[in-house]
């Protein structure tokens, strides 16, 4: 019932996402800040992805995931051929923000 957890170079930066977005070092994710993400988007998953997400989210007791909670929730969301490719453009956007356009006159 358990989902499995995203492969090592995935979960350092599903981790890396985390640290960057507990900006108190808290240790702790609120849902809104979880939600805020939008990983469900970003990284294209499917309907049965999401609904398993919800899922989890609603079955913490308290509106807030540390990170061990963050990962399995990430887990869910993140389908395990996601491309490197573009696992890393999206993670690189969260951690770094998105990249510069550049304009030209």
């Amino acid at each position: 019932e358990f989902a499995e957890y995203v492969a090592d170079f995935h979960q350092r930066k599903v981790i890396e996402i985390f640290e960057n977005k507990d900006d108190k070092q808290t240790g702790i994710l609120s849902f809104d800040d979880v939600e805020a993400l939008k990983m469900g988007e970003n990284f294209r998953s499917n309907d049965e992805q999401i609904e398993s997400s919800k899922k989890f989210l609603s079955a913490q007791k308290e509106k807030q995931l540390d990170l061990p909670g963050f990962i399995k929730y990430a887990s869910l969301l993140i389908h395990p051929l996601l491309k490197d490719k573009v696992f890393k453009q999206i993670t690189t956007e969260y951690i770094q923000g998105p990249a510069p356009t550049v304009t030209t006159t």
